[in-house]
């Protein structure tokens, strides 16, 4: 059997139907939908959505070898699932990831420097994973902070000079509070659908953004 994590939030995973015909009537297809499909809130983390999957996929198929895939963020869960089944001494065959952006393996210096400091004190896998992510939110925030102020520049020069100077003056008028601060938007005026992002989106995505691969 094959089991594949589909990933996709938005089309349902459709495009599956044309996976299982070429696979052909041989190898049995299972196709696991992405946490907070139908509505339900996601798990924190990677790991705890792999453990999940794992429940399912163990109840179909108790022992190995299994054949793992998922597609976009369902291929980090396949990924994680696969790991998981390895260090049980469970025999995993092929791990297939189709478009699964490795953006988090930037951070592996961070994973490495984290490591390096729960040794040197002492300490456990557990205080690895919380350094690394405070390390990762530090970076993100003065990434972001950098991007940010980039953009400004980037958009303060397409100006003519009397529109930089007025910016000037008003932003020095705000730090100084002799101008206030324009209102915020109503995000509902702004074409923003109320109630926000669907429900479980942003703790998905929160928990992508965290994972970090392990061998």
């Amino acid at each position: 059997s094959f089991f594949f994590l589909q990933g996709d939030s938005v089309g349902g995973g459709f495009f599956c139907h044309e996976l299982a015909r070429k696979l052909g009537m041989d190898r049995p297809l299972y196709v696991l939908h992405p946490h907070g499909l139908c509505g339900d809130t996601p798990p924190a983390s990677v790991e705890e959505m792999a453990q999940a999957r794992l429940e399912v996929v163990r109840a179909l198929q108790p022992k190995g070898p299994y054949l793992l895939g998922g597609y976009c963020n369902g291929g980090f869960v396949a990924y994680e699932m696969a790991r998981l089944l390895a260090a049980d001494g469970e025999t995993v065959e092929m791990v297939v990831i189709l478009n699964s952006e490795a953006a988090n393996f930037r951070y592996r210096s961070l994973y490495h420097l984290a490591n390096l400091w729960t040794r040197m004190a002492g300490g456990n896998g557990a205080e690895t994973e919380a350094r690394v992510h405070r390390l990762r939110s530090l970076a993100d925030h003065y990434s972001e902070k950098l991007r940010f102020l980039r953009a400004a520049w980037r958009r303060f020069r397409e100006h003519p000079l009397p529109h930089q100077v007025r910016l000037v003056v008003r932003k020095a008028g705000r730090s100084l509070g002799l101008v206030s601060d324009d209102p915020a938007p109503d995000p509902v005026a702004a074409g923003v659908p109320e109630g926000g992002r669907a429900r479980g989106g942003e703790a998905y995505e929160s928990a992508v953004r965290s994972w970090l691969p392990r061998a």
